[in-house]
């Protein structure tokens, strides 16, 4: 996808690589403040009447998270297509395709992978956490066998892996709840540890929520550092076969 030089708000359009999966990310990070309205008409990017109606920020955030989406199927020659939005929100991908967009206030990321590479994606992206929200997700997100765990990391990197540990539980949401029946919060997933010199969150499912999540089912999430206060987390759904 050929990307216009003059973007209101965008900084820099990279791509980057967050497991050994080698799956690209296209990672946007962009100024908030400096946006215009006119960038949806300038990349051909559809503005839902929802988003049209929603406040600035939010219409900032959509349309990078579109734009790195469209970059992301670029791959595939797919992008010129504009992505509904599903009932739970969440965008709907061309057949053959699953794939997976998150943003911030300051950047916005997507990937793509075909079917038989992973039936799918997860993809989060989040700001250090500090004080209230840091308690509130160490104690209404995490268990007291995952407090425990952050209290073995180092003081210094403590909210990191806080951050860490919720991330990795919304990329995992993002990539099995559309496929599971079943109705599940974040208790589901219990970390197990974080290893911030891998980049890797390891984790086990304390609840079955489907015949290929069970209880006792070990997982990965992949982390990057793109600055030095916001995470990206991704996990990769493999291919099931029963």
């Amino acid at each position: 996808m050929t990307i216009a030089p003059s973007i209101s708000g965008m900084l820099r359009l990279q791509t980057v690589y967050v497991s050994a999966d080698h799956i690209p990310v296209q990672l946007i990070e962009f100024d908030l403040m400096e946006f215009r309205m006119d960038a949806y008409r300038q990349m051909s990017i559809a503005c839902p009447d929802q988003i049209a109606r929603s406040v600035f920020r939010r219409r900032v955030e959509f349309f990078f998270g579109r734009l790195a989406a469209s970059c992301a199927l670029s791959q595939y020659g797919a992008a010129h297509i504009q992505l509904e939005i599903g009932p739970q929100r969440a965008p709907i991908w061309p057949s053959g395709i699953t794939g997976s967009i998150s943003h911030s206030d300051r950047f916005a990321a997507a990937a793509v992978i075909p079917h038989e590479f992973g039936n799918g994606l997860g993809l989060d992206i989040e700001r250090r956490l500090v004080g209230t929200a840091k308690r509130d997700v160490e104690y209404v997100v995490l268990d007291e066998d995952e407090r425990r765990l952050l209290g073995t990391i180092p003081l210094n990197q403590r909210a990191n892996a806080a951050t860490l540990a919720f991330s990795a539980k919304e990329s995992f949401f993002k990539a099995v709840s559309a496929s599971v029946d079943d109705i599940f919060g974040y208790e589901v997933m219990r970390i197990d540890s974080i290893d911030l010199i891998a980049k890797k969150i390891n984790f086990s499912l304390v609840k079955t929520i489907s015949d290929e999540f069970r209880q006792g089912t070990k997982g990965c999430v992949d982390f990057l550092e793109i600055a030095d206060d916001h995470y990206l987390t991704l996990y990769r759904r493999r291919p099931f076969h029963n």
